[in-house]
């Protein structure tokens, strides 16, 4: 998927109308350039001016291409003692500056598990329409090209933007084992006497033990 143009918009997003989004709880993950350029990824560009810009100093008298991987975002959830969703309806806006013939492409996957493990994630794929994730985590991936060192493409943030609903119930939750010991509270009541007790310093006084007098002066 590729773009041309100041600002762009995909998947979308802009003038969506609340009957595209069937679940129960949009939202969205917005990444600055700042953000962008701390994740995964940022081979082949410099920030500039609140914006990534591809960086062809690598290819004096030529273009060339540059590669920006997010970190892997968890849509589902806020870590695991979040409540299960399941994410539907993701889509991706980015908004770049890429005049011919500078492009901007994007591309998306999405997974299972936190790490891509075989069979976990799906390949990239065009971030250009609404997609079915295969599960709550998700990557983003842009590619940044020019053919003309004079015009150079640049992204300054990237939407993700989902809705996500409670997770099918696995099943009813049953006890199987429990090993927790009963807490019995004896019968006799126990509580400190004060330092500064009569007896207490006249034990001190004639014993002298040392963990005591430390803690209390005779």
């Amino acid at each position: 998927m590729r773009w041309m143009g100041w600002v762009v918009l995909i998947g979308g997003i802009i003038g969506c109308s609340p009957g595209t989004m069937a679940a129960d709880r949009p939202a969205e993950r917005f990444l600055t350039a700042s953000d962008l350029y701390a994740g995964l990824e940022a081979t082949r560009v410099l920030p500039k001016d609140g914006a990534l810009v591809l960086d062809v100093r690598n290819w004096p008298n030529a273009g060339g291409a540059g590669v920006i991987t997010t970190d892997v975002l968890d849509l589902g959830g806020d870590g695991v003692l979040s409540d299960p969703a399941e994410v539907v309806d993701l889509q991706v806006a980015v908004i770049a500056k890429a005049n011919a013939p500078a492009s901007v492409t994007a591309q998306v996957r999405t997974g299972t598990t936190f790490f891509q493990a075989p069979g976990t994630w799906t390949e990239w794929q065009s971030a250009l329409n609404v997609i079915n994730p295969k599960g709550p985590y998700a990557q983003v991936r842009l590619t940044l090209t020019t053919s003309d060192v004079k015009v150079l493409p640049s992204v300054s943030a990237v939407r993700v933007s989902f809705a996500s609903k409670p997770a099918p119930a696995a099943g009813k939750v049953t006890l199987a084992v429990n090993k927790m010991q009963q807490i019995v509270n004896s019968v006799v009541r126990f509580g400190y006497e004060r330092q500064d007790q009569p007896d207490l310093s006249w034990m001190r006084k004639t014993f002298k033990p040392t963990f005591l007098t430390s803690l209390m002066p005779i």
